[in-house]
């Protein structure tokens, strides 16, 4: 198959989560996408995701999630990440790199609660290298938002795009070079 590329579904409780994946790398890259998947989820769309990955593929596996497939109406951030985790134990994923996108895996039905989720007490606990990217113009989340999270969290790094807003991931010609030169660095 092209880039190895795979389209399938996980087991999440009672539902199901879309996913796929490309690359045959020992290492797997999780990534969670934006509010673009509340429109339109990953479900069929590996061979077109996988593109804007290539640089990864020999040493990652790389997975993208969608939403769960039934979503209760009071659906909080802490739930959406612990079925991410059951979706990623349901698949062997153990030990992984994860990047989030935009809001990093914000969706219409749960738009109200990432209007009420703060994490900033918690930020302290992450434990791990964390790659901070933002553009100077973002009009989103605003540039303030990437330079917090370099503050409060301990071992991590900012690059910000000057000229681009909140799409930076999408905008900047060498963001995937960037992450993949931090995964590779990152100790």
């Amino acid at each position: 198959m092209l880039w190895n590329a795979k389209n399938g579904e996980a087991a999440v409780g009672s539902t199901k989560m879309s996913y796929v994946s490309f690359g045959w790398g020992d290492r797997i890259l999780i990534l969670l996408p934006g509010l673009s998947d509340g429109l339109t989820t990953v479900k069929g769309k590996a061979l077109l995701l996988a593109k804007s990955f290539k640089l990864f593929f020999e040493k990652y596996t790389v997975y993208m999630f969608s939403r769960k497939n039934k979503m209760p109406e009071q659906y909080s951030i802490r739930e959406m990440a612990a079925d991410q985790a059951l979706a990623m134990n349901a698949l062997g994923i153990g030990k992984a790199s994860v990047m989030g996108v935009s809001q990093g895996g914000i969706f219409l039905i749960n738009a109200n609660a990432i209007l009420h989720f703060d994490a900033s007490e918690e930020l302290h606990r992450i434990n791990c290298p964390t790659f901070v990217i933002g553009g100077e113009n973002d009009k989103i989340v605003g540039a303030q938002a990437s330079r917090d999270l370099e503050k409060y969290i301990s071992d991590s790094e900012l690059y910000m795009y000057p000229g681009l807003g909140h799409a930076a991931y999408e905008e900047a010609a060498d963001f995937s070079r960037r992450v993949f030169t931090f995964l590779e660095t990152a100790k």
